[in-house]
């Protein structure tokens, strides 16, 4: 993978000592189609195969329908490789590239199947045509969802580190001494101060300049190296809300927030869909989770057996959490811990936790203690997809930044559970969700739900 290094200019007239080096991005825009690209065109294949089938078009004496779908395939994977569906973005490349490809697919498939639909008129190619939209959309989701965490291993996300001095190398440090997949790359570090002798994590600026290294390409992430409680933790992140530049906090003090109620700093965050979307999302949200409910039944019905058998107590747990504009509701679970753990507690970060049950930790591995929240979305209290609904102790700490989360509905899936962050409280990695509320769209939302069936599927 090409990585082009930071180097110290030759030349150094007119540089004063201590300033940043000349700045060259540390990886360009990579692509990852040879990467991607053979599953895309696998799915491709597959789908006009299917497609071939139900017109009655596929004749293995005659190459029309094995010409069609080359076609087809070709122009797809054209588009594909044009637009940015096999571009890595950290911290959230499998859903960023899932949202693309899925565009792709929802402006070409259509108007492939419209010309197709003029010169065959008939119910079996509308039917062929959604069967294609249908099997393309899944199948290259899958194929995001497994290339991915490869992906994601061999190309680590660039940070940079924005703090105080002090502060700033300490994090850098740690950082540079943990070697695994999860870890980032430091490209350099934004302080207040030069700093002198650390040719490995250079200073690249002052904090005024983590606008203009995004722009540039500099790095995926930014670390601020302040306590999240700090006066100063807000502006830096409203910074990085403003200019979409995805962040987090380390290290990351266990129930802290930003400071409470602080307005002082300006934040505009709203989301972007209108009303005519709003009612399309919600019209979707009340067909699917009553669908999702009615076919779900059988496995209600087992899963209440297994809970009942493995521990007693109740099979659901309801709770108050804090949803659309602030206004709580009761949310339904299915139980997954003994019932003298406390209603209101911070969440297991892992299974092996004492108050999870057996039952429970294949529950919660596989999302299905979540289904009955079904009741919660068809009520009109969730959205099937959205941020996760949060606790009030929790909620009563929030400052304005956290507080945009209310702006939407509270959603069943979302980013952060789809993401390799979903083992960590959602408090702790809120960009998720930011990201949801800045670019909330119906596409997004199919993007959300499909990668969201593969990894419940795969279990993790």
């Amino acid at each position: 993978m090409p990585v082009i290094a930071l180097r110290p200019s030759k030349r150094i007239w007119g540089r004063k000592r201590g300033e940043p080096l000349p700045l060259q991005p540390t990886r360009p825009n990579v692509s990852f189609a040879h990467q991607l690209w053979p599953g895309d065109c696998l799915t491709l294949l597959l789908a006009g195969f299917v497609a071939s089938v139900l017109t009655g078009n596929f004749v293995p004496r005659t190459n029309l329908s094995v010409l069609g779908t080359l076609v087809a395939m070709a122009g797809i994977i054209a588009v594909l490789l044009t637009s940015r569906a096999y571009e890595i973005q950290f911290p959230m490349a499998g859903t960023t590239s899932t949202y693309h490809a899925m565009r792709v697919l929802l402006w070409t498939v259509p108007s492939g199947g419209a010309l197709w639909f003029v010169f065959e008129p008939r119910v079996e190619t509308v039917v062929a045509v959604l069967c294609y939209g249908i099997i393309a959309i899944f199948g290259m989701t899958f194929n995001r969802v497994i290339v991915f965490p490869r992906v994601q291993a061999a190309a680590k996300s660039r940070v940079i580190v924005c703090g105080l001095n002090g502060d700033a190398l300490s994090v850098a440090q740690r950082f540079s001494t943990v070697q695994d997949t999860m870890t980032p790359m430091i490209v350099g570090l934004l302080t207040p101060e030069a700093i002198e002798n650390q040719p490995q994590r250079p200073r690249l600026g002052s904090w005024e300049d983590m606008q203009r290294l995004f722009s540039i390409g500099m790095f995926d992430e930014v670390v601020f190296s302040v306590p999240q409680s700090s006066p100063a933790s807000l502006p830096l992140a409203a910074t990085a809300v403003k200019h979409r530049i995805p962040f987090r906090f380390e290290p990351h003090e266990r129930g802290s927030h930003f400071s409470p109620r602080d307005h002082s700093v300006d934040l505009t965050l709203e989301p972007p869909m209108g009303k005519v979307g709003k009612a399309i999302k919600r019209a979707i949200d009340l067909v699917g989770a009553s669908v999702l409910l009615i076919v779900a039944a059988p496995l209600y019905l087992l899963i209440a057996l297994m809970i009942k058998r493995d521990s007693h107590g109740p099979v659901l747990f309801a709770q108050k959490r804090v949803g659309l504009h602030g206004k709580l509701f009761t949310m339904y679970k299915f139980r997954t811990m003994t019932v003298k753990t406390l209603p209101y507690d911070f969440s297991p970060r892992e299974g092996s936790d004492s108050r999870v049950t057996r039952a429970g930790r294949f529950l919660r591995r596989t999302s299905l203690d979540e289904l009955p929240q079904l009741i919660n979305v068809i009520r009109g209290e969730m959205s099937l997809v959205g941020p996760r609904p949060e606790m009030p102790f929790i909620v009563e700490q929030y400052g304005p930044l956290e507080d945009a989360r209310h702006k939407v509905k509270p959603g069943m899936t979302g980013i952060w559970q789809t993401s390799r962050h979903r083992n960590n409280p959602i408090h702790e990695n809120i960009h998720y969700d930011l990201f949801y509320v800045q670019n909330q769209s119906l596409i997004l939302d199919l993007v959300i739900l499909t990668r969201t069936a593969f990894l419940a599927f795969r279990g993790v």
